[in-house]
């Protein structure tokens, strides 16, 4: 109950504020972005309430979430490709993680391991990505001076 509560102070804050616009609102009415958006809500109410300023970048979310949509956000491909350092890379396919991303940044990257996919559809699949990350980072543990 608290939580709830706690949700819809942080909404009547925004909102009073004219700050709850729309891309938030659908983001929080969608159950694969709700997580990020909900901590959204909650940072700007934050703010909000400690007396400051909230200013929106809407530049960065449209690059992050429009503009560059069909590959990661911070790098391009000649980056994934050019890349030595060792990656392991843990498959989804929701919106903010999309299944086809992931593979290719798997074929890109000369150093990426995969793990099996789906892995998140029973406490055996966890166990097993577990697994692999575990002696993923072992075998690519720094060596200390």
């Amino acid at each position: 109950m608290a939580a709830m509560y706690a949700f819809a102070y942080d909404l009547l804050t925004v909102e009073n504020n004219y700050l709850l616009d729309t891309k938030l609102l659908d983001r929080l009415r969608n159950i694969d972005q709700f997580q990020g958006a909900r901590y959204e809500l909650y940072a700007r109410a934050f703010v909000l309430r400690a007396g400051m300023r909230v200013e929106l970048e809407d530049d960065f979310l449209t690059s992050m979430y429009t503009n560059r949509a069909d590959f990661v956000f911070t790098v391009t491909r000649d980056f994934v490709r050019s890349m030595r350092t060792p990656l392991l890379i843990a498959p989804d396919d929701v919106p903010s993680h999309p299944y086809k991303v992931a593979m290719e940044v798997a074929g890109l990257a000369p150093n990426a391991e995969v793990t099996i996919y789906p892995w998140k559809e029973s406490k055996e699949t966890i166990d097993q990505v577990a697994a692999h990350a575990r002696r993923f980072l072992k075998m690519h543990e720094p060596v200390r001076a």
